[in-house]
């Protein structure tokens, strides 16, 4: 009889011990789902950033400190939403641009342009760490950061 309780503990804790690994093991597998998601999702924010400065509303000086916020309310990264920030620096440097006459290398402007995409599935409107989700299991932020010129600048 004692024999056979120690058999049914045994049994048991064997049981719960692989719930547990089995749980551990979907968690996971979830989260690296999330976070390529994320990973995409912030990739796809760091293109739309650099289409704003290069060819759109952000040229120029109209890109320093600009923010938004860009969500999938449909799809497969539903849940996921994307903060993109710019920031713009000007500077003269010698780009190569020969003036006939002269021969000689004229200063053309050059912005540098640096994004900053973060993206997230927390509950806030914008990724940040002010978030209350952050500290939950299932929240995942990725971040991609680029760097890009632009000669033009909409000039």
């Amino acid at each position: 009889m004692v024999a056979a309780i120690v058999v049914l503990v045994m049994l048991a804790s064997l049981a719960a011990a692989i719930t547990r690994m089995s749980w551990s093991q979907q968690i996971t597998a979830a989260d690296d789902l999330q976070s390529a998601r994320a990973l995409q999702v912030a990739r796809a924010g760091a293109e739309w950033g650099m289409f704003q400065a290069l060819k759109g509303s952000w040229q120029g000086a109209n890109c320093n400190g600009k923010q938004q916020t860009l969500s999938n309310p449909s799809g497969v990264a539903a849940d996921m939403k994307v903060t993109v920030t710019c920031y713009s620096k000007p500077s003269a440097y010698k780009e190569g641009a020969v003036d006939d006459s002269s021969s000689v290398q004229q200063d053309v402007p050059l912005w540098v342009y640096r994004l900053e995409a973060v993206a997230c599935n927390g509950t806030t409107p914008n990724c940040t760490d002010a978030d209350s989700s952050v500290n939950a299991v299932t929240y995942v932020e990725r971040a991609v950061q680029v760097v890009v010129t632009d000669t033009d600048a909409g000039m």
